[in-house]
């Protein structure tokens, strides 16, 4: 008895010099940010109350940090189930842009039903993921290629698919826009149909986006405690060799996981697709794939601390658009995110959770 009550007192205890630690690291970024602002001739004084300002500081900014949180929540998600079958998974930046090529081509080319057409194209965009992922699968666990080097450069082909068909006519290329029949590099704009419906809560407007992202990483918290799969996802990952000597197939697990991963990716672009562009680019994803991967390790394989990572991570994103808007360099803006996620990951980084996430991901790179 008397252990259980010091384990609680001592899980609180991390809790709360978690947050005291969290909050010196932010602090601590925040004044290095602002040095390296002041050092290129931005205004120094201004950083963290632009950033709060653009991120939080109106019922408009803390409807545009949701929105841009709930692409990020779920790579998130991505990331922690892969990673916790001990795959690295970092080709989601490719994923997230294959699930959105698909759901354009179904939005566009297919002919569905006009009713929630919107939750056909994220279906179709899940399953682009998954099968972007299942070929990073196949090299992987068929012709023994490196999981993560297989994903990685599978995104740069996906970037490429992603040019090619923009400029195809017969592929998603715009119809011409002009007299002389020139058309740009990206699809026509998606039908209303196929939009995910925007609702507006206390003031704040954000997309239908926010409850599928929500809802996504509570089943992916609950699959990975409480289901079959789950445990072996988790058995797999801790001890690949105790797993197999107890009848669990390692390749098939991650491969399973891997596909999921994907598929969590690929609906990721879905959301951006319906969200917020209404139409396909090649820079859709805009590195969502990337800070993603990011939040998932920040949160340190839990999914429900993956919810305040995102959070955080897209209050950067738009905070830091504000910060751009005062002049400062794209370049110097990037280097104001890094400095705040590093304060924020070395502080996250003394706990013992977070610690063994760690280890965890440096076991599946070697």
């Amino acid at each position: 008895m008397t252990g259980h009550v010091s384990d609680w007192f001592g899980g609180v205890g991390w809790r709360l010099a978690g947050g005291v630690r969290v909050t010196i690291g932010f602090v601590a970024a925040i004044g290095l940010a602002a040095a390296v602002v002041w050092a290129t001739g931005g205004p120094a004084a201004d950083v963290l109350t632009r950033v709060v300002d653009g991120s939080v500081g109106s019922s408009r900014a803390i409807g545009a940090t949701i929105t841009a949180s709930v692409p990020l929540l779920l790579v998130a998600s991505s990331a922690i189930i892969a990673m916790r079958a001990g795959v690295l998974n970092i080709g989601q930046e490719g994923q997230v842009l294959t699930g959105a090529m698909t759901g354009a081509v179904v939005a566009l080319e297919v002919e569905v039903t006009r009713q929630f057409e919107f939750f056909v194209v994220l279906v179709a965009a899940a399953l682009g993921g998954a099968a972007w992922a299942g070929v990073g699968a196949l090299l992987a666990y068929r012709f023994r290629v490196n999981v993560a080097i297989a994903t990685l450069l599978l995104t740069f082909v996906a970037f490429q698919v992603a040019w090619y068909s923009v400029n195809q006519p017969w592929f998603l290329q715009e119809l011409p826009t002009n007299a002389l029949g020139r058309s740009n590099p990206q699809s026509d704009l998606l039908p209303k149909s196929a939009r995910l419906p925007s609702f507006e809560a206390f003031g704040v407007v954000t997309h239908g986006g926010v409850l599928i992202a929500l809802a996504a990483t509570l089943v992916v918290a609950w699959v990975l405690a409480r289901t079959a799969w789950g445990f072996r996802v988790r058995v797999v990952g801790a001890n690949p060799v105790a797993a197999s000597e107890s009848g669990i197939s390692p390749a098939r697990v991650n491969a399973q996981a891997l596909c999921v991963s994907g598929a969590l990716a690929g609906l990721a672009g879905g959301v951006i697709l319906t969200g917020t562009a209404f139409r396909f680019q090649p820079g859709i994803a805009d590195s969502n794939g990337w800070d993603g991967f990011l939040v998932a390790l920040v949160a340190g394989l839990q999914p429900r601390f993956a919810v305040p990572a995102a959070l955080l991570f897209g209050a950067l994103r738009t905070g830091g658009d504000v910060l751009s808007a005062t002049g400062s360099p794209a370049s110097i803006v990037e280097v104001v995110q890094a400095l705040i996620v590093i304060g924020v990951s070395v502080a996250l980084s003394v706990h013992p959770r977070t610690r063994r996430a760690t280890k965890r991901t440096a076991a599946v790179t070697t």
